[in-house]
């Protein structure tokens, strides 16, 4: 079972003049986490999802790849449809937008339907 998109990362907040304290998050950055997060909003923003939106996600690094797999389905739940796609750590956006095209168009149109 996918996750919801984002789960499991953990964010920060700063006001952008605070340095002190952008100082103090950025010594907590993750790259590997940051591009997978990235590959996941991607395919969320790409997908028009928000946080009611039956999408889930999981992008994985290991040795400068990065893999995403996704799922979405119908707001009942009756149908879904997952799909995967791999590529170079710094394409992490590109990949999350090409793997929600390929959802949208294995979905064909109507597939969520009006929302519950």
């Amino acid at each position: 079972m996918l996750p919801a998109i984002g789960q499991g990362v953990i964010a920060v907040v700063a006001r952008k003049l605070d340095m002190v304290r952008w100082t103090a998050a950025s010594c907590a950055s993750h790259m590997p986490t940051a591009s997978a997060l990235e590959a996941e909003r991607s395919l969320l923003l790409a997908l028009d999802g928000d946080c009611r939106s039956p999408i889930a996600g999981l992008a994985i690094v290991r040795d400068g790849t990065i893999r995403l797999e996704a799922e979405i389905l119908t707001h009942d739940g009756t149908r879904r449809i997952r799909g995967r796609r791999c590529g170079a750590l710094g394409e992490a956006a590109h990949i999350g937008r090409i793997l929600a095209a390929e959802l949208l168009e294995c979905a064909g149109s109507g597939f969520w339907g009006p929302r519950a």
